[in-house]
């Protein structure tokens, strides 16, 4: 944990979890007491540690994109064909494996955005009574498909 300014700590780790992608980025932010001691958690960002999302310039070619990645020891985990995002998988270096890897990624000038990949959660269930035949907002493969499978 390490000063954030006057008043606020800051705090960032990585910690395996039982999801989907096991190794997550914590980024914490705590308020400080009357002593300057880190006592209350303000804010937290999670995202995917070892992995971050790219979307291609328009007109450019995957192949670039491609040798691009491999150069930096990437792999592409998955090319979503509708949105176009790919998620390029990274050689894990510990806290600054996304940060590092966004950074190169937007300096090939071959991508248009480039992010880590966030963990979002829902803060309630909808109140649609067909919520529970919306199979892209909670697919478990209910209709016969793969389970998971948003693309």
């Amino acid at each position: 944990m390490e000063p954030a300014g006057e008043g606020w700590w800051r705090r960032a780790r990585i910690i395996k979890a039982p999801f989907k992608y096991p190794l997550l980025r914590l980024e914490e932010v705590f308020a400080a007491d009357d002593q300057g001691l880190p006592t209350r958690l303000m804010r937290q960002v999670a995202m995917v540690a070892d992995h971050v999302l790219v979307k291609p310039v328009q007109g450019g070619l995957d192949q670039d994109l491609m040798a691009a990645v491999q150069a930096l020891g990437g792999t592409v985990r998955l090319q979503q064909q509708l949105s176009g995002i790919w998620i390029i998988q990274l050689p894990y270096q510990g806290l600054d494996t996304v940060s590092t890897g966004v950074a190169l990624l937007q300096q090939t000038q071959l991508v248009h955005i480039a992010e880590p990949d966030y963990l979002v959660h829902a803060s309630a269930t909808p109140n649609d009574p067909q919520f529970a035949q919306q199979w892209a907002l909670r697919n478990t493969g209910q209709t016969g498909g793969n389970a998971d499978a948003e693309a």
